[in-house]
């Protein structure tokens, strides 16, 4: 198996709801920027990382990410953090991940993803919001 790892520093966001507008009665169909850093930060990770010449991957791939997200104050400086079960939702955090590694072109689509591991924790005492990412091709080690 062959496997790629990057961490993009920027805070994990989720991917936001298509929104719908009328403008001089036409309907307009928009997605808010709120994730823009956060998907930039994967794409340029996910470019860097994967060699030229294999992108855009079109064989069966696998991604393992783990978001940190920020560490709110009541925590302080614990080191028992309990699990981070607020908003983002996980499944948007994984789609905006997923739309930056397709949309850099790193990947052709993400149809090929056979398996997906992710988690979202809060960040250690003192540390920044990231996401850190291990894409795989080739065979399951399991």
């Amino acid at each position: 198996m062959t496997a790629w790892s990057w961490t993009a520093l920027a805070e994990p966001k989720g991917q936001p709801r298509a929104r719908a507008t009328a403008w001089g009665g036409k309907p307009r169909m928009w997605t808010p920027s709120s994730a823009d850093a956060f998907k930039n930060a994967v794409a340029a990770g996910a470019c860097e990382a994967v060699p030229a010449e294999l992108q855009p991957l079109d064989q069966p791939w696998a991604l393992t990410v783990v978001f940190y997200l920020p560490r709110p104050k009541r925590l302080g400086k614990r080191d028992d953090t309990p699990p981070h079960t607020a908003k983002p939702d996980l499944d948007n955090l994984c789609k905006a991940a997923l739309d930056a590694i397709v949309g850099a072109g790193v990947a052709r689509d993400d149809a090929p993803m056979w398996e997906l591991h992710a988690r979202k924790v809060y960040c250690e005492y003192g540390d920044a919001p990231r996401a850190e990412f291990r894409l795989s091709i080739g065979e399951n080690d399991a």
